[in-house]
């Protein structure tokens, strides 16, 4: 059985995508057969950034005043508490992960929200370097024991995940960070670059084009 941990008021959510309440352990869980990435909101899954979206993130495009505010605003959101595991870091209690959508079809890197992560949850979102540092084991146990899954589960999700990120090593991605744009204060250069990042994307109103990655 696999748990989620879903607060209060995002119970009606996780409902609507076909998790159930398990009233002995006062959790909600995935009945078998559901596709488990719909509950990536409250599930540990592994993140594997492409190659060609490396240095394509939030550090990047914000001044250290600017990324400051949305680690803040996202650590004071959670209560400085990881909002996967429900768990706190040793030396500090929280990182701040970006998530991502990557639409293989249009070639573009969505960022859909920021999260407030322990260590141990956000080691296990860049598995690929924590695979690097020869720490595949600590992430994998930990995988396992937030997902309450088996090795094999484990293994099988690691190599989907590597199955999946092969494939989007070859696009070229555009970034497309305009959530930012009404989660803090930007400094009028930051917007403008955000707003040049996106400006390929045929998903304004007065284009009705379809747009593919191929043709790029």
């Amino acid at each position: 059985m696999m748990f989620l941990n879903v607060p209060f008021h995002q119970k009606d959510e996780a409902k609507a995508l076909g998790a159930k309440w398990n009233a002995q352990a006062k959790k909600w869980f995935i009945p078998d057969g559901l596709d488990i990435e719909k509950f990536g909101k409250w599930l540990l899954l592994i993140e594997l950034v492409p190659k060609t979206a490396w240095y394509k993130n939030l550090r990047s495009e914000l001044t250290k005043e600017e990324w400051e505010s949305v680690k803040q605003k996202t650590f004071t959101a959670a209560n400085y508490t990881c909002e996967i595991c429900g768990g706190k870091g040793i030396n500090h209690p929280v990182e701040c992960h970006e998530v991502w959508q990557y639409d293989i079809e249009t070639g573009v890197q969505t960022l859909i929200r920021t999260i407030a992560l322990c260590p141990a949850c956000h080691e296990v979102k860049h598995f690929g370097l924590a695979n690097i540092k020869g720490r595949f084991k600590i992430a994998m146990a930990h995988l396992m024991k937030v997902n309450n899954w088996n090795e094999d589960t484990g293994n099988w999700h690691f190599d989907t995940c590597g199955e999946e990120w092969l494939k989007r090593n070859e696009i070229d991605w555009i970034l497309d960070a305009r959530w930012l744009l009404d989660f803090i204060d930007l400094s009028e250069k930051t917007k403008q670059t955000i707003l040049d990042h996106a400006e390929e994307l045929y998903l304004l109103d007065e284009s009705s084009d379809t747009y593919s990655a191929a043709d790029r």
